[in-house]
C-alpha cells in the first residue's frame, strides 16, 4: 500500500476545492464579501461541480485508488451481503442506525462552540438551484468516492485492516471540510459511513444517506432559521442526552451489521 497515493488524494481533492471556489469564499469571510467582489454563488457552485468531477477523474485516472466500475456496480453490494450473510433485516438496522448517528451528530453540533466560516456561503448556495444540486448529489457523490472508494476503499484492497481505513478515511473527510464546525460532525458521520462502505465494497448505501443527510440540511436552512434542538424545544441537558442516546442506539443498531461481517471472515 502506498501511503503516498493516499496524501495525493487529499491534495488533489483539496486543490479542487480551493480552484472550484469554495476556498475562495471561505477566505473572502462569506458570500457577502464574494458578492460584493462580483462572484456570483451559482458561480460557485458550478465551479464546485466541475472541481469536484474533476478531482474524481484526476484521482481514478492518474493515481488509480478508485475502482469506479466496482464500486457503482449494485451487483458488488449484493455480493458482499451475501459473501458475508448479511441478511436484510441487518441491513435495515444499520441503515436505522445510521439515521440514528445522523441526528445525534447534528445535535452534537450544536452542542460544541465552534466557528462556523460556512454558514453564510451554504445559506446563499441552499437557495440556488445549483447549489442545491453542489450540496444534496453532487458533493456526496465526489465524498464517497473520494473518501470511502478512494481511501478506505484503497486501504483494504491493499491488506489494511477495516478499523485503520475505517479511521483514516473519516479523519481525513472531517478535516477536509477546512471548517471547523464541521469537522467533528463530518468525521462522526464518516465513521458510520465508512462502515456501510467496508460491508458493502460499494458507495450506494453510504451515498444514499449521504444524500438525505445534506437534503436535510438544505430544507433547514430554506424552512427555518432555528438550529435542530430550538426547534424541538429541547434544553441543553435535553439536547446532550438525546445526542448520547442517539449515537448509542446507532452503535447498538449497527452491531449486528459489521457482527456479520466478522465472523465470515472468521470463517474464511
Amino acid at each position: 500500500m502506498s501511503y503516498a497515493k493516499i496524501i495525493l488524494t487529499l491534495l488533489i481533492f483539496l486543490c479542487m476545492q480551493v480552484m472550484g471556489g469554495f476556498g475562495v469564499v471561505l477566505i473572502m469571510d462569506g458570500a457577502g464579501a464574494a458578492e460584493a467582489t462580483g462572484l456570483d454563488p451559482d458561480i460557485v457552485a458550478s465551479m464546485s461541480i466541475l472541481s469536484g468531477l474533476l478531482s474524481i477523474f484526476a484521482v481514478k485516472y492518474g493515481l488509480k485508488t478508485i475502482n469506479l466500475r466496482q464500486t457503482v456496480s449494485l451487483g458488488t453490494m449484493r455480493s458482499e451481503l451475501s459473501k458475508s450473510d448479511i441478511k436484510a433485516p441487518a441491513v435495515l438496522l444499520a441503515l436505522l442506525g445510521t439515521t440514528s448517528a445522523l441526528f445525534g451528530a447534528n445535535l452534537l453540533n450544536e452542542i460544541i462552540p465552534l466557528p462556523d466560516n460556512m454558514e453564510e456561503p451554504f445559506t446563499v448556495m441552499a437557495a440556488r438551484p445549483l447549489g442545491i444540486l453542489s450540496i444534496c448529489v453532487v458533493a456526496p457523490f465526489v465524498e464517497e468516492l473520494i473518501f470511502r472508494e478512494g481511501i478506505a476503499g484503497y486501504m483494504l484492497r491493499h491488506g489494511a485492516a477495516p478499523l485503520s481505513a475505517i479511521i483514516c478515511s473519516s479523519a481525513a473527510f472531517g478535516l477536509m471540510h477546512l471548517n471547523p464546525a464541521q469537522i467533528p460532525f463530518a468525521f462522526l458521520i464518516g465513521l458510520v459511513l465508512a462502515v456501510l462502505y467496508w460491508r458493502t465494497r460499494s458507495i450506494w448505501l453510504p451515498l444514499i444517506m449521504h444524500i438525505i443527510n445534506n437534503t436535510m440540511a438544505v430544507v433547514l436552512m430554506n424552512t427555518c432559521d432555528e438550529e435542530l434542538s430550538s426547534l424541538l424545544g429541547l434544553s441543553l441537558p435535553a439536547t446532550i442526552t438525546l445526542t448520547v442516546l442517539s449515537i448509542a442506539a446507532s452503535v447498538a443498531l449497527l452491531t449486528p451489521f459489521c457482527r456479520s461481517g466478522r465472523n465470515a471472515s472468521a470463517g474464511a
